[in-house]
């Protein structure tokens, strides 16, 4: 990924945050890449092991997956699909649409610094579709930077804009290789927080409902 150094910059590389300044990166983000854990994954929902979180209020939850588990939750292959990591030895997953209507997941973290304001930021995140249990694709991959910690009603959609977005009405579907979002942000001064997944309606989030015709879930997920 080319960077530009005339600005400080920050990456998410799922998610890694970084500023750029002088010639050096920091990274902002805690646990970029999911790399660490308290103990190992064994079940479903289990993202603050990695020291992120759900938002406050939202009742789905995201999962982690890592070599350490040997099942379901296993990294390359696990429930969801097969997938190396982009980097280390795990990744995490969301569902960005549900059959039952308006149901979304989330991944939120707390930034190690706040955002200066008026400085320019990249914004960068990796995903890959999950191809063996989900059935759908979608599009609508996005990223929310904010000042505090947003919430959320129950499995609901959070009605908030994000910042950095999938390319409007294209669907998101490599279930091969890890592919790169990223979009600039300039801060207003304060943020401290990020937010990742799909922020708007079954109403206006594009699916392609048979994208693995033989797959059981009627959703769609995301590593």
């Amino acid at each position: 990924m080319r960077l530009k150094t005339i600005f400080p910059a920050l990456l998410i590389f799922i998610l890694v945050l970084s500023h750029i300044s002088r010639g050096y990166s920091q990274n902002l983000v805690p646990n970029p890449s999911f790399e660490n854990y308290t103990t190992c994954p064994s079940t479903y929902g289990q993202i603050p092991l990695v020291a992120w979180q759900k938002p406050v209020g939202h009742t789905g939850s995201a999962d982690c997956f890592n070599i350490c588990n040997g099942g379901g939750l296993g990294v390359p292959n696990n429930t969801f699909g097969n997938q190396m990591p982009a980097t280390g030895n795990g990744y995490c997953g969301i569902i960005t649409y549900h059959y039952s209507g308006n149901f979304r997941e989330y991944l939120q973290v707390q930034l190690t610094q706040a955002l200066v304001a008026g400085q320019c930021y990249d914004v960068c995140l990796k995903w890959s579709t999950a191809e063996n249990y989900p059935r759908y694709s979608s599009n609508n991959l996005g990223v929310h930077i904010s000042n505090g910690a947003i919430t959320g009603p129950g499995n609901a959609p959070i009605n908030v804009v994000p910042q950095i977005l999938s390319p409007v009405g294209t669907l998101l579907e490599d279930r091969t290789n890890w592919q790169t979002l990223c979009g600039t942000y300039t801060a207003s001064g304060g943020e401290q927080w990020i937010t990742i997944g799909n922020f708007y309606n079954d109403a206006n989030t594009t699916l392609n409902t048979t994208y693995t015709p033989t797959a059981s879930f009627n959703a769609a997920y995301y590593f």
